[in-house]
C-alpha cells in the first residue's frame, strides 16, 4: 500500500500555467521528495466528460491503494470527488481524506450547497490558504487548517535586489488574462496617468495565459489596440522562470475582481522577486499584502483609485523602492518545504 494518493488537475501532456495546475504539481513534487515516488499516486482530473465518468473508479482506487487521499477539486470537482471520497471512506475505514483548497470560493459555495458541507466534515482536514477563509468556514466546520499557498522559488539574494529605476517605470501584471483579472483596469489607470503627467511614466507588460474563450481573446485584442507604446502582452512565463523575468520590474499590478480568488500564486512570485503589489482590495489580498510594506491596496474595480497610487509612486517613486528588501523577505514563508509540513505531520 502506497502512502499517498493525489487526486488533482496535473494536465499531462500539457502546458498548463493555471494556479490550481501549478499547485498540485508543487504539491506532488514536494511530497515525492520527502517520501519518494514509489509512495505517491498521481490522479489526473484534467479530460472535461471522459474524467467526470472515471471519477467513482479514480477516488475507488485511490482510497484502495493509498492509506491517504489528497484532494484539489475545482468548482464542479469538489460536488463529485468530495462526495465519493467520504462514501467510500465508510467501507476504507483506515483512510484519511485531505482537502487541500485551491482559491477562495470553498465559503460561498458550502452557503449556497449546504448538502455538501457534510462531505467535506468527513474529511480528515480542510486545508485553507487564509486566515480570512479559515474563520468564514469555521462557522460550520471544525477540520480547518491554514496552510498558505506556496512556491519552490529561487528567492533573489539581498544584492540582487534591484534598486535604481527612471522613468518610465516598468509596471507588469502577471496572471490569467481575463477581464476578471482587472487586466483592462490596470491598462487604463497607466494610460490614464500618462495622459495626466503629459509623458510616458510608466508602462505596463501583460503576462500569463490568455483566457481560452473567443469573446475573451477578441476583448484582450481590443485592449491591446488602446497603445502599442505603453502597453505590450510578453506572452507566458513557466512558474520556475518567474523570478528571473519580474526582479527587473518596478511593482506588479493585481487588479483582480476575479470572484474565486484565494491566495494568489503570483503574489509568491513578486516576493521571491523583491517586487512590491499593487493590488486591489479583493477578497483576501489585504490579508496578504501589508499597505506601505509589501505593497499598496485600492479599492476594487475602482480605476480612479489606481489611478491615484499610480500618481503617489511618479512622484515618490522611493516609497515602493523602500518595500523591495520587505517583499523578499516575506518570500522564506512560502516555500513548500516549510508550508506542506503542516499536511506532512497529519499523513498516516
Amino acid at each position: 500500500m502506497k502512502k499517498v494518493a493525489i487526486i488533482g488537475h496535473f494536465g499531462f501532456g500539457l502546458n498548463c500555467l493555471d494556479g490550481q495546475t501549478i499547485k498540485t504539481k508543487i504539491l506532488r513534487d514536494e511530497l515525492e521528495s520527502e517520501y519518494g515516488k514509489s509512495q505517491i499516486q498521481c490522479f489526473d482530473t484534467h479530460g472535461g466528460v471522459k474524467t467526470l465518468l472515471k471519477s467513482p473508479l479514480i477516488a475507488f482506487l485511490a482510497m484502495w491503494h493509498c492509506k491517504n487521499v489528497i484532494v484539489l477539486p475545482a468548482h464542479r470537482g469538489v460536488k463529485i470527488f468530495v462526495p465519493l471520497l467520504a462514501i467510500f471512506g465508510l467501507l476504507f475505514r483506515r483512510r484519511r481524506i485531505h482537502y487541500v483548497v485551491v482559491g477562495g470560493w470553498l465559503p460561498e459555495m458550502l452557503d449556497n450547497n449546504a448538502w455538501l458541507t457534510r462531505f467535506v466534515k468527513s474529511c480528515y482536514a480542510v486545508y485553507v490558504e487564509t486566515q480570512s477563509m479559515a474563520r468564514l468556514l469555521g462557522r460550520i466546520l471544525d477540520n480547518v487548517v491554514v496552510m498558505p499557498n506556496c512556491k519552490p522559488l529561487k528567492i533573489c539574494a539581498e544584492n540582487e535586489i534591484k534598486t535604481d529605476f527612471k522613468e518610465p517605470y516598468r509596471l507588469c501584471t502577471f496572471s490569467r488574462v481575463s477581464k476578471e483579472k482587472g487586466i483592462g483596469l490596470a491598462v487604463d489607470a497607466v494610460l490614464s496617468v500618462n495622459k495626466l503627467l503629459k509623458k510616458k511614466t510608466f508602462v505596463l507588460d501583460i503576462y500569463g495565459q490568455i483566457d481560452r474563450s473567443e469573446q475573451e481573446r477578441s476583448w484582450f485584442e481590443d485592449v491591446l489596440k488602446k497603445d502599442d507604446e505603453s502597453i505590450a502582452y510578453r506572452g507566458e512565463v513557466d512558474f520556475d522562470k518567474s523570478v528571473d523575468v519580474l526582479r527587473n520590474y518596478f511593482a506588479l499590478l493585481f487588479p483582480s475582481y476575479y470572484s474565486g480568488e484565494g491566495f494568489p500564486g503570483t503574489f509568491l512570485d513578486a516576493f521571491a522577486s523583491g517586487l512590491p503589489i499593487i493590488a486591489s482590495d479583493w477578497k483576501y489580498n489585504s490579508e496578504l499584502i501589508t499597505e506601505g510594506k509589501t505593497g499598496m491596496i485600492f479599492k476594487a474595480r475602482d480605476v480612479n483609485m489606481l489611478e491615484k497610487d499610480l500618481l503617489s509612486v511618479a512622484e515618490n517613486p522611493q516609497k515602493l523602492i523602500n518595500m523591495r528588501m520587505n517583499c523578499r523577505n516575506q518570500a522564506f514563508s512560502f516555500l513548500p518545504h516549510n508550508v506542506l509540513q503542516t499536511l506532512c505531520k497529519n499523513l498516516l
